[in-house]
């Protein structure tokens, strides 16, 4: 168990962060400045355990359309940019504040402003509490890469890596 007590006294906002060096766990503190008769002074008395830890997948979506010029040839490409602004919509909109969570960090694709994107790759962080859980998230994301909202447009789905999670104890 770790255990702390803190004084601190800040200007508006504090971030305080500690890493197990051994298991790599990092706890964060977020202390906020309270005011109360004029005095800005925190005092917090802490206790955390880490009792679990998500499970994560990192996935990697790449979707091919067709370019096109976008001005005399628009309606002959199929935009991979587009349709990965649907299947990102569709799979974060998936994400609950006590299941799984779906995030897309990296979103890249395009050439030029003037041509319709043939390339597009996203990269996702899915995370949940359990090994089950995980494993019908990425089911989901693999169904929404499979759907395609823009004709012409394919996807393929890499998982790039899995960590394990700790289940609550």
């Amino acid at each position: 168990v770790l255990h702390m007590v803190l004084l601190i006294q800040v200007s508006y906002y504090t971030k305080i962060s500690l890493t197990n060096s051994t298991t790599n766990i990092k706890l964060t503190l977020f202390v906020k400045r309270n005011f109360n008769n004029g005095v800005s002074n925190v005092a917090s008395d802490v206790a955390a355990k880490v009792t679990c830890r998500h499970k994560i997948a990192n996935l990697t979506l790449t979707i091919t359309g067709k370019a096109a010029h976008a001005g005399g040839a628009y309606f002959q490409g199929a935009s991979a940019l587009r349709e990965a602004a649907h299947k990102l919509l569709a799979i974060e909109a998936m994400s609950e504040p006590d299941g799984c969570t779906f995030n897309c960090g990296i979103l890249e694709g395009g050439s030029k402003a003037n041509v319709v994107p043939e390339h597009c790759s996203m990269t996702l962080d899915v995370r949940s509490m359990t090994t089950e859980g995980l494993e019908a998230a990425v089911e989901k994301v693999k169904e929404i890469a499979a759907t395609s909202y823009v004709p012409g447009t394919v996807c393929t789905v890499e998982c790039n890596s899995i960590r394990p999670p700790m289940e609550a104890t």
